[in-house]
């Protein structure tokens, strides 16, 4: 990840010249970049890596900020009666995550619209952003692809293209309550964080954010009319990380998965745009020896060039211990550095190195945010 930061930050200053990059001078631009960042210590990797990738998302934030102009993201609009029907329930509750119970379905009176449906807006973030994401049926050929995330425009190697929206979940919290556990890992939209913790997408986050926990006792229990719960994805129009699919087998990924905190003092006019939420106050002793977290999240970074209408596809990384656990459409990009990570293989990365093995051993074992 330190060699894609590298490379974005000198890519990133000749704009103008990027689309014409072609794919057959990646590995020579890639292997100038992992030169130079050989030569840093792992301190000054870890410390490049989280500047560009704050740069990067307060670039974003900032660009969402001028196209709102002051336009609140998400608003409660109001239905005719008569045309609305009330959905039916979801796979979980929206807070704590078990299926809520029958109730006689009510006529829907509202709906939460968010500004980013319109084209006309969404446009306009990808003439200041350069892409834009898109959401459509996979180009995946197999019945449970489902939905994919579709780039629109063009986008630079080591660029943040999307965050994975929703709740935040401690380890320790998961560790203590074995049975919401369960129910994230039955969630098709649950993800677990390298630094701790995981983050489910299906549980709805307070809108507008306002920096405390989805149940924090004093929040929660004031009647607070202003305080709505709504998914991530309408808060920002580049929450959609939990759209991406797996790569089909003979094909690799385009983009990689990398834990992001929102700093303590990432500016407040940019905060409404946040698509996540701790789900329980995370303890202070967890984090006490590093630095003030505002909520922890996660970003999808651009392995290489990605060009308009490609599909983004990630890495699952399921776990190569449980194969018997795997779906059937799914197939390891990397089995050997699965294996390593997995803990059921001896480290092969003694000896020469492949690019992609060098940039997961050393994620793996030296980045913790």
């Amino acid at each position: 990840m330190a060699v894609l930061s590298h490379l974005w930050k000198q890519m990133h200053q000749n704009h103008e010249e990027l689309e014409n990059i072609h794919m057959d001078l990646m590995p020579v631009l890639l292997e100038r970049e992992t030169k130079a960042v050989d030569a840093m210590t792992d301190t000054q990797r870890y410390k490049l890596v989280q500047e560009c990738l704050e740069a990067q998302v307060t670039d974003m934030f900032e660009c969402l900020n001028q196209v709102a102009k002051d336009r609140p993201a998400v608003q409660l609009v109001p239905v005719e009666p008569s045309r609305a029907v009330e959905p039916d329930a979801p796979e979980h509750d929206a807070i704590f995550l078990t299926r809520p119970p029958k109730k006689a379905k009510q006529p829907v009176t509202s709906r939460y619209v968010s500004l980013w449906e319109d084209p006309a807006v969404l446009d306009e973030v990808q003439k200041k952003m350069g892409f834009s994401l898109k959401v459509k049926p996979s180009t995946i050929k197999h019945p449970e692809a489902g939905e994919g995330l579709f780039l629109e425009g063009f986008a630079i190697p080591g660029a943040v293209l999307s965050l994975f929206p929703g709740a935040v979940y401690a380890t320790n919290h998961l560790k203590e309550n074995k049975s919401l556990l369960d129910q994230l890992n039955r969630s098709q939209h649950t993800i677990s964080r390298r630094s701790g913790g995981a983050i489910n997408a299906n549980t709805p986050v307070p809108f507008p954010f306002d920096g405390a926990s989805i149940l924090d006792p004093y929040t929660r229990s004031l009647n607070n009319p202003q305080r709505h719960f709504v998914h991530g994805s309408l808060v920002n129009p580049f929450a959609f990380g939990h759209k991406v699919n797996h790569p089909p087998k003979g094909t690799t990924p385009n983009v990689m998965r990398l834990d992001f905190n929102f700093p303590s003092t990432f500016p407040k006019a940019l905060q409404p745009f946040i698509p996540n939420s701790d789900y329980l106050p995370f303890t202070k002793k967890l984090f006490s020896l590093r630095p003030a977290v505002l909520v922890r999240s996660s970003v999808l970074i651009a392995t290489r060039p990605i060009y308009q209408g490609e599909e983004l596809m990630l890495g699952y990384r399921y776990n190569a211990s449980q194969p018997e656990t795997h779906p059937s459409w799914y197939t390891s990009v990397d089995p050997e550095q699965d294996a390593l990570v997995a803990g059921i293989a001896p480290s092969t990365l003694t000896g020469p190195k492949t690019f992609w093995k060098r940039v997961a051993h050393w994620f793996d074992r030296k980045i913790r945010i």
